[in-house]
């Protein structure tokens, strides 16, 4: 123990624990201890989300549930959807390789469609190009 201030048994498995002005709470457990909840505490988190998944969560907030249930028909987004399945399979299967941005040459590249139809006619753009492209094609 260093030596500087007052040693209290841990509330859990009795082992000595050195004081600390920020510990302002009666329960003094030590870091294993502390440890041992926390992780606890985690895993039951973790099996919670698992079994309700997003669904539990979209419950809660009607908003988000009517926002996914029309995204779900909104045939623009399946068709956008479909499109950037089809470039992540085949930069999976390596038969679609990135490249630097067709504007800057900065890295990393995402692929830009303009049309979604055409679902590998694509141009690279790094973030900031692609943002700057998308917000002309809005505003025209």
């Amino acid at each position: 123990m260093k030596d500087g201030g007052p040693v209290f048994p841990c509330s859990k498995c009795g082992g000595l624990v050195e004081f600390r002005a920020e510990w302002q709470r009666k329960d003094r457990r030590c870091l294993l201890c502390k440890r041992k909840q926390q992780n606890a505490a985690n895993v039951a988190k973790g099996e919670l989300l698992k079994v309700e998944g997003r669904a539990a969560y979209r419950r809660r907030r009607p908003y988000y549930a009517a926002y996914w249930k029309a995204r779900r028909t909104d045939p623009l987004h399946l068709l956008q959807r479909k499109a950037r399945r089809k470039v992540a399979t085949e930069i999976e299967a390596g038969r679609l390789e990135r490249k630097p941005c067709e504007v800057c040459d900065g890295t990393p590249a995402d692929a830009h469609h303009e049309n979604y139809s055409k679902a590998l006619d694509i141009r690279w753009l790094c973030r900031r190009c692609h943002f700057a492209e998308e917000r002309k094609t809005i505003w025209l």
